[in-house]
């Protein structure tokens, strides 16, 4: 049989100290070289309180300052209570003094989703009033005008293509003469 290595104790002060300065009961087992739950038996003999291991919000240690970006780009503030909205409705919100109601939406008018200045945010009463808003500044999402005519005044059909040309070359063949 193998010969049993020991380790030294550590120092149940110094582990306290540790412990209460924010190590982690993981960090400090690694720290001494013996097990997460001797450390953690160690601590409950002195009569330290584990602490808790989902702490949220602000007194989370990698808390910064509240504020996430989400996956489409936008700032999502935690308001407390595990709970998050939208920065620029909320900023919205408090410019108007009401709630949204349930069809208004808000517009970036710069299109920068992060940038949620009053200046720069602007109530559109509908889904489709949201659309106009962003169509009055993009003839379309890839192209700037139509790529057959040039002009950006008839409205985009698809394929880069404004509802005239779009129909010319799909029933009559993109032909010259007619």
């Amino acid at each position: 049989m193998g010969r049993k290595l020991s380790v030294p104790e550590p120092n149940i002060d110094e582990l306290c100290q540790r412990y209460m300065d924010g190590w982690s009961s993981l960090k400090l087992a690694k720290y001494y070289g013996i097990s997460k739950p001797t450390v953690l038996r160690r601590l409950r003999i002195t009569g330290i309180k584990r602490r808790d291991i989902r702490v949220r919000g602000s007194m989370h240690p990698n808390w910064i300052t509240g504020k996430i970006i989400n996956k489409d780009g936008y700032v999502k503030l935690n308001v407390g209570g595990g709970k998050r909205v939208f920065e620029h409705k909320l900023i919205m919100e408090k410019h108007l003094g009401r709630k949204l109601i349930k069809p208004e939406e808000i517009h970036h008018i710069n299109g920068d989703k992060q940038d949620n200045v009053i200046e720069n945010l602007e109530l559109c009463k509908d889904r489709a009033d949201h659309k106009r808003k962003h169509q009055q500044y993009n003839w379309s999402t890839n192209y700037l005008c139509c790529q057959r005519c040039k002009k950006t005044e008839i409205k985009h059909e698809a394929h880069g293509l404004c509802i005239n040309c779009y129909q010319w070359i799909r029933y009559k063949g993109d032909r010259a003469d007619g």
